[in-house]
């Protein structure tokens, strides 16, 4: 029940971009740069395409890359240039941010802090350019998740790593606006997790994660579940990956989910490629996933993941 599977770790692998060469008959290109050839990330590419052929209303042509095929295209062919560029994951972002100013990109499956790290980097000019589909959930979509599963478990713990530092005054705000007490610890050293996990958990009813890689990643998930479960401390996750592994549940985001979104962002930009292209943004379409085993071991009654999901689409955030 504990195994990591290799899903997990696709939150942090670098992703994707698909572009059309030069001499295409197509009215646009839209270049997407997979940083891997992974299910994963192929799945995003294949629902921004066929999304982007049932609803462009114009002739949009996509290809699909690998992040050092793409990297190859783009120098060698400089005067034929896509005309908007795709990244999925932080690998693939990170390659392109100081890159093709002139043409719109939008980067997919990365942390929120990740797109803001990148965002500082460039010049103002620049940055009206770019946007981001965030891997993460917004954080009143998660609290909302604990609040309908698990409404008797009302004080939240959280670890925050680097990544997730920043976060800290936006899920005190969002856990009060969810009548939560919120547990918070921070993590400067990867030494520091046991000593701060076994502290919090006496302290708390459910641990919320957050896809920080010092907090979680394949060397601490293992024993993070196992600490979990003999307290009998629920674990909301960030991904299906984390139910599959241990987790009692999570809301996430599919990567055919992810790539209608995108594909949606790039008609839109290409449609009006004057206009500046939309602010980044958290995950407009989502599901959720419930370990019934690991409910049923803590003694959980847990409504069904339909009911769950109906119900966070009815919540305002």
């Amino acid at each position: 029940m504990y195994r990591l599977p290799s899903l997990l770790m696709t939150l942090w692998c670098p992703l994707i971009l698909a572009w059309a060469g030069p001499g295409t008959a197509a009215e646009k290109n839209v270049l997407v740069l997979l940083s891997k050839d992974q299910p994963e990330y192929q799945e995003v590419a294949s629902s921004l395409r066929q999304t982007l052929t049932q609803h462009a209303g114009q002739d949009i042509e996509v290809n699909v890359v690998t992040l050092a095929d793409g990297v190859r295209r783009l120098t060698e062919n400089t005067d034929t240039l896509p005309s908007m560029i795709v990244t999925v994951g932080t690998q693939a972002a990170k390659l392109t941010a100081l890159q093709h100013a002139s043409t719109p990109i939008l980067h997919t499956l990365l942390p929120r802090q990740a797109y803001l790290d990148l965002a500082r980097e460039r010049t103002q000019n620049r940055t009206r350019r770019h946007t981001a589909i965030y891997v993460d959930q917004p954080l009143r979509r998660q609290f909302n998740l604990v609040g309908f599963a698990l409404p008797e478990h009302t004080r939240v713990a959280v670890i925050l790593g680097p990544a997730t530092a920043s976060l800290e005054n936006e899920l005190v705000t969002a856990a009060r606006d969810r009548d939560l007490a919120l547990q918070v610890r921070h993590l400067s050293s990867p030494t520091e997790l046991i000593p701060q996990l076994n502290e919090i958990l006496e302290e708390s009813d459910a641990l919320l994660s957050l896809p920080d890689p010092m907090v979680f990643n394949s060397n601490t998930l293992h024993h993070l579940l196992i600490a979990t479960y003999h307290r009998k401390v629920p674990v909301v996750g960030f991904s299906r990956a984390f139910v599959e592994a241990g987790a009692l549940l999570a809301v996430y985001s599919t990567p055919a989910q992810t790539g209608r979104q995108a594909a949606e962002i790039v008609r839109q930009a290409l449609q009006a490629p004057a206009r500046p292209l939309p602010p980044p943004q958290y995950p407009r379409y989502f599901a959720v996933a419930v370990n019934r085993r690991v409910a049923a071991s803590l003694g959980l009654d847990i409504p069904d993941e339909q009911t769950l999901l109906n119900r966070l689409q009815d919540r305002p955030e």
